[in-house]
């Protein structure tokens, strides 16, 4: 390995390890290592002129607000939690702009190719994490004596909660049905295809509420995209006649087997989820600007955690990140590359408004490699297809 590809090797490690939440020591996840490593060698490689390296300051928002708020709310307010608030501004640089200052440099330095390997990699470590779930269901693998994790029947993979396998998945889909519709074999595209299957069972095993109707309703919005991307697209109107039996015969009682039926359990966790979000309801209350920090905030949904914990001003930051994000993927060329990464993002939103999966590493790497490669005015679909298909 050469030191001009020493980062790029982090980075695809990174990418590839960001869905493993569960893949931890003492509460350090693997994949933060390998992006503090992987920035690291880019600061040093830019230094000696072998990579191009821009960290436009709208990257910093999110955690830099956060940090404000940290510092009013426990110095003007008395707000607890300071240990937390620095964790949770970590996680928010990690996730958010290390990711997009790795993500832009390897396309700014190596091209579209290159960032569309960092999104394959990303993919396929969903899909391994999504293959260990089906592996430990059937007995072939025991993951739980190496990685951390919740308990509970419900698969996690390498995942440290089905929450988060299931959040990873979601937003998995539509990137791999951008990864068979640019495979330039018909191999390659059934490969990508094997992959949305792992996917589609996984998720199930999750049995995560919002994984089964964000994810399936991104997989089939997937396959209507790729449908009318194609000579095929006369078929939208018939498939769509058929969803409504399809859905009486098949879905219903597919649903009815998971926590969708509204079972015992499920009971109990809305019982907890309402009484979580009356706490959050409160905190934002008390100081609506600036929440009532991070040892008081609350909530089982991404708005509430960031307005209980950090109040407006950190919404305005985290949502305007990911506005500034989708703009840039909006005003790509028209296409099925375009459409399905604002699908992507469009998961990233409602998956959120479900659960409270703020600052996963595993969140922004599609959307942020979609806006470096649709802001690229030379970025071509068909060229990219050719070069960088399995």
């Amino acid at each position: 390995m050469s030191t001009r590809n020493l980062g790029s090797s982090f980075v695809l490690a990174a990418a590839l390890t960001s869905s493993w939440t569960g893949v931890r020591y003492a509460e350090v996840g693997l994949s933060d290592v390998l992006l503090a490593l992987a920035l690291l060698v880019f600061l040093v490689q830019s230094g000696l002129g072998f990579r191009r390296l821009r960290i436009p300051l709208w990257y910093f928002a999110p955690p830099l607000i956060a940090l404000v708020v940290l510092g009013v709310g426990t110095i003007f307010l008395g707000s607890d939690g300071a240990a937390d608030g620095l964790t949770f501004v970590l996680r928010l640089f990690l996730s958010m702009t290390v990711v997009a200052t790795l993500v832009s440099s390897e396309g700014d330095t190596f091209g579209a190719n290159q960032t569309v390997r960092v999104l394959r990699f990303w993919a396929f470590g969903v899909a391994l994490a999504g293959l260990a779930a089906i592996t430990d269901l059937v007995g072939l693998t025991d993951f739980s004596v190496v990685i951390s994790r919740s308990t509970g029947e419900r698969a996690t993979g390498l995942a440290f909660h089905p929450n988060s396998l299931a959040f990873s998945l979601t937003l998995a889909i539509p990137v791999l049905g951008y990864l068979v519709s640019r495979s330039h074999t018909k191999l390659g595209a059934l490969l990508w295809l094997g992959v949305v299957v792992v996917c589609a069972v996984s998720l199930y095993l999750a049995d995560s509420r919002a994984g089964l109707v964000v994810g399936y309703c991104a997989l089939i919005a997937t396959g209507l995209i790729l449908i009318n991307s194609t000579r095929s697209r006369w078929a939208l109107a018939p498939v769509g006649l058929l969803s409504i039996p399809a859905y009486i015969l098949f879905v219903a009682p597919f649903l009815s087997t998971t926590r969708l039926s509204g079972d015992a359990g499920t009971a109990q966790s809305n019982a907890g989820r309402t009484e979580f979000a009356n706490e959050a309801f409160r905190s934002f209350a008390a100081n609506p600007l600036v929440g009532s920090g991070f040892g008081g905030g609350a909530g089982v949904a991404v708005p509430l955690v960031l307005a209980s914990s950090g109040g407006i001003a950190l919404i305005l930051a985290y949502y305007v990140f990911i506005a500034r994000v989708a703009k840039t993927i909006a005003s790509g060329e028209r296409g099925p590359a375009r459409s399905l990464f604002l699908l992507s993002a469009l998961s990233v939103l409602v998956f959120g408004f479900l659960n409270n999966g703020v600052s996963e590493r595993f969140i922004f790497w599609p959307i942020l490699i979609a806006a470096s490669l649709l802001a690229d005015r030379g970025f071509s679909e068909a060229d990219v297809s050719r070069r960088a298909s399995p």
